[in-house]
């Protein structure tokens, strides 16, 4: 038999397949060992059967894990020597891959960007979340959710034994989840309390139908199922264009969580400095904490958000840049490079529109473009509706008012509600003339 037949007929009897491990047949080509599993491999002109890693660095000291390596003549001979070492650690019938998965923990995965890998020798798996691939099985009469890592090849990296196989797709939810990639930016972070173990966390779902749960990890606040970790990140304080350039010229990612009233951005501390945007008092105020610091201290203060934000774009040495392209080939510019950055925001178009500082006020009259990039909108076209510096289109429309040339205005927020702003009087004005 070859190795995919060997993969078969182990399936088939009821001992881990997982167990036994070809690179032939991995899809991995930079693989050349697996932890924790029978190696069938090529090593210096000979076919070995072991459970070593052979060929390491001279650095390293060599592997002397388990029985030396066993030469074998061909594939069939390598084979069959597999099925007598994993059947004797794998008895058959004490081993069986459970699946196929729920439809909805299927899709969850997809949301968290974490769908299976492909089967690896017709072992599939229910998610892959960066080089660690998850699936349930049972073993000896009881249930496991279980991991293997692709880089490096581990066979088993994570082994969990729960009461069931629904309290294991439970679990694994709970487990994508954490990577926050299914929650928006600015939302806050649910979870179970950190410090739980494995079986306090079962303790809290265990009986929770997975579509409530799976609803839950999408919520607001956790419908009660979930807890509130922590805040999420301010975002009446900045704009996505603000973002966008604070984290190219920073090159980090702006930090996702906060107190509800401030947000992060910059290097957190650890690569560069940080800056730290927050609301207090009625005011607004820009912190900046240099690498490798505990201390803040403030670099900005004003009424006007504006203001702050303008500092903070100061701050990390931005110099203006060309309009940009916003999704679906739609957008808005200005003469002198003025940005407004179409975008989705929980699924509602919406508009973020900046002035930049390098740009002169005479060069700041927006020209509009509909969707299909048609010709240029009219001031009756526009829709503003909204609060925290956003600016809601309807599906149709895509404009904002104008400024009039010569004007020196921003949007920006005054009492809960989006206003220009004149920066030479420091007035709320109505630019629609």
């Amino acid at each position: 038999m070859d190795f995919l037949e060997l993969q078969d007929r182990l399936r088939a009897v009821g001992s881990d397949p997982h167990l036994a491990w070809s690179p032939r047949h991995d899809g991995l080509p930079a693989t050349r060992h697996c932890r924790g599993a029978w190696n069938l491999l090529e090593h210096q002109g000979r076919l070995l059967v072991t459970v070593r890693e052979l060929g390491r660095p001279p650095q390293y000291p060599p592997d002397t894990t388990g029985p030396e390596p066993v030469e074998v003549a061909d594939e069939a001979e390598g084979c069959a020597l597999l099925w007598e070492l994993v059947t004797r650690e794998s008895p058959p019938g004490t081993h069986r891959l459970v699946g196929p998965p729920p439809d909805l923990l299927t899709r969850f995965a997809d949301i968290c960007g974490a769908p299976p890998r492909p089967p690896l020798f017709g072992n599939p798996f229910l998610a892959t979340r960066r080089d660690e691939s998850w699936w349930v099985a049972e073993v000896g009469g009881a249930v496991e959710l279980r991991a293997r890592n692709s880089r490096p090849e581990v066979a088993t990296a994570v082994r969990v034994p729960v009461p069931s196989v629904a309290d294991a797709h439970r679990l694994l939810l709970l487990e994508l989840a954490s990577g926050d990639r299914h929650r928006w930016f600015g939302a806050p972070r649910l979870g179970l309390p950190e410090g739980l173990s494995r079986e306090q966390q079962l303790a809290r779902v265990s009986g929770v139908p997975l579509d409530v749960l799976a609803t839950a990890l999408l919520s607001e606040r956790g419908d009660g199922v979930l807890d509130v970790l922590a805040e999420g990140i301010a975002l009446h304080l900045l704009t996505p264009d603000l973002v966008r350039v604070v984290e190219e010229c920073t090159g980090s990612p702006a930090g996702r969580y906060g107190d509800g009233r401030s947000a992060q951005l910059g290097g957190n501390g650890s690569r560069g400095p940080s800056w730290t945007l927050r609301e207090e008092g009625g005011s607004f105020e820009l912190l900046r904490t240099e690498e490798r610091s505990n201390t803040a201290r403030t670099v900005a203060r004003s009424a006007w958000l504006a203001e702050v934000q303008a500092r903070l774009l100061t701050e990390v040495g931005f110099a203006g840049r060309p309009a940009r392209t916003g999704s679906a080939g739609r957008y808005l510019s200005s003469p002198g490079g003025c940005v407004a950055t179409p975008s989705v925001l929980a699924g509602v178009p919406v508009l973020w529109a900046q002035r930049e500082p390098s740009v002169a006020p005479e060069d700041c009259g927006w020209r509009f473009f509909s969707a299909a990039d048609t010709g240029e909108l009219g001031a009756e076209d526009a829709v503003v509706v909204d609060v925290n510096t956003v600016v809601h289109l309807s599906p149709a429309v895509l404009a904002v008012y104008p400024l009039p040339v010569g004007a020196d205005v921003q949007l920006v927020q005054l009492a809960g509600r989006a206003h220009w702003y004149d920066n030479r009087t420091g007035r709320p004005v109505d630019v629609r003339g």
